[in-house]
């Protein structure tokens, strides 16, 4: 993991690119620490599932222990009704942000069979309009604290 960072911040460096955005891995262990040591932001992707708050406060308890801010993204929404109001309330109860509810919709799955991103597949479908406020409120945490590496956790 330390390697591919390197290699990234050298390479978007290079590019001119003034953001790196890390697709860090689910849970807590070594390698989401991997990810997750110098960077500014964390998203922690939940889903609505028995284990997702459980996963949730897991990755929030870890991103505070290395003082990283953190915002949430529920994945897969309209599955399950009950534990997505048991992750807004979780959120809600631990000031952290809920920045988007991403439905669940087979357009993703249509769009990495294609290999592009589901904002190019079908940027009018509802993950896309759901995926857009989110962007939104990911750099303007960035802006506000005039940082350029995010991680997303999940």
């Amino acid at each position: 993991m330390t390697l591919v960072r390197q290699q990234a911040h050298s390479w978007a460096a290079g590019e001119g690119r003034p953001l790196l955005l890390i697709d860090g891995p689910p849970g807590i262990g070594c390698p989401v620490i991997a990810a997750i040591t110098g960077v500014d932001l964390a998203v922690i992707v939940a889903e609505p599932s028995a284990a997702g708050i459980h996963d949730l406060a897991r990755a929030l308890q870890t991103t505070r222990h290395f003082g990283i801010p953190a915002l949430v993204c529920l994945n897969k929404a309209g599955l399950y009704p009950e534990g997505e109001a048991e992750i807004a309330d979780f959120c809600d109860g631990n000031d952290v942000r809920l920045i988007a509810h991403v439905p669940f919709d087979a357009a993703v799955i249509e769009a990495m069979v294609q290999g592009k991103p589901v904002t190019a597949s079908d940027p009018e479908g509802p993950v896309s309009r759901a995926l857009r406020p989110a962007w939104g409120a990911v750099r303007d945490a960035l802006d506000r604290r005039d940082r350029r590496r995010l991680v997303v956790i999940g």
